[in-house]
């Protein structure tokens, strides 16, 4: 949870550096949507490769390999199938949604424009950063 936090944090650092140059804003948007997906694929992996380590270590003589693995084999197939089936809904909002998402990009390279002309944003990416992570390092010892 902390390093999704520590990458939310960069990530809304980066867009607010690259609102400056209006021809970054496209693609760190899109790398954001096509990197939602990859982290889908890849968790729907790591559930697959827990799955079939379980039934590995399980199975010794291999006579039955569905049942052997137990319920924790079982969860780690259910969540492997759930984040598969994520990933594909995700990509198809995203593919149903492609039109206005290319709009949103044109609003915010409009929005972008006129930023590098206020001089008054120019040191807000480093006040938000700061806030995160104070907010971060709050959330965080309150957990703990």
């Amino acid at each position: 949870m902390a390093f999704g936090l520590v990458i939310a944090i960069l990530m809304a650092f980066a867009f607010y550096r690259t609102m400056r140059v209006p021809n970054l804003i496209k693609y760190v948007i899109w790398i954001s949507i096509w990197g939602t997906l990859f982290a889908l694929g890849c968790t729907a992996y790591f559930f697959y490769q827990e799955y079939r380590n379980t039934i590995e270590l399980r199975c010794i003589q291999d006579l039955d390999r569905h049942d052997c693995g137990g319920q924790r084999a079982e969860i780690f197939f259910w969540f492997f199938i759930a984040f598969i089936a994520l990933g594909v809904l995700y990509f198809g909002m995203v593919m149903k949604l492609f039109n206005k998402i290319n709009l949103g990009i044109g609003i915010l390279k409009s929005v972008s424009e006129c930023a590098v002309v206020m001089h008054q944003v120019r040191n807000l990416p480093w006040v938000l950063t700061g806030i995160a992570l104070v907010v971060g390092t709050i959330f965080i010892y309150s957990i703990v």
